[in-house]
């Protein structure tokens, strides 16, 4: 039977923020030429950050895990607090349970990296 080992959650991860990233940069010049508030264009161009951080964590770039993990962590911190605003404005009640569901994809990556690092993980299983 085939143990999952730390390399295989760091590039699941790595695959996860490279589709995700690639999925925005895509998205972005229809979102221009569509003429979208400048605040998707920006969501769009940081969401692009994620390519380049899959990438280099498919690459092997050690800094590259850092990055990610930072990268999730101020997503999450974001998108909730568009969600505590959104919800406490009086005139879009509903906006942020619309996005509530963006806060799960960085949330379990997060977690995955966290998991990752799991002294019982980091042994490579004999082949």
């Amino acid at each position: 039977m085939k143990t999952i080992s730390s390399t295989n959650i760091r590039m699941f991860v790595a695959g996860a923020l490279a589709f995700m990233g690639f999925r925005d940069v895509l998205g972005l010049p229809s979102s221009v030429i569509a003429g979208k508030e400048g605040v998707l264009i920006l969501h769009a161009v940081v969401s692009g950050l994620a390519l380049i951080i899959g990438v280099s964590m498919l690459v092997g770039k050690v800094q590259a895990f850092l990055w990610a993990e930072t990268y999730l962590g101020v997503s999450i911190a974001v998108t909730l607090a568009i969600i505590t605003f959104s919800v406490m404005h009086p005139n879009s009640p509903h906006f942020g349970w619309k996005i509530a569901t963006a806060v799960i994809n960085p949330s379990v990556l997060l977690a995955l990296l966290v998991w990752s690092r799991a002294k019982h993980l980091q042994e490579e299983p004999d082949a």
